[in-house]
């Protein structure tokens, strides 16, 4: 997301082919769906990444979240 400015949701963690079970290992619980997508500047810069993990209710994350 950093570097190419794109977002990523991932609805199913388990079967995703870039997630890594080392996230769930550092954030210190199960991990089972994802919405990554940068934060970019009023200079359209990107200065961080944001990351939500489990959205509420069980469901997967979609492209209105």
């Amino acid at each position: 997301m950093a570097s190419t400015g794109q977002y990523l949701n991932i609805s199913e963690t388990a079967a995703h082919p870039l997630f890594s079970r080392e996230l769930e290992k550092q954030m210190g619980y199960t991990i089972r769906n994802l919405s990554c997508m940068p934060v970019v500047s009023s200079k359209k810069q990107i200065v961080a990444v944001v990351k939500l993990a489990n959205k509420a209710g069980d469901i997967p994350f979609d492209h209105d979240d």
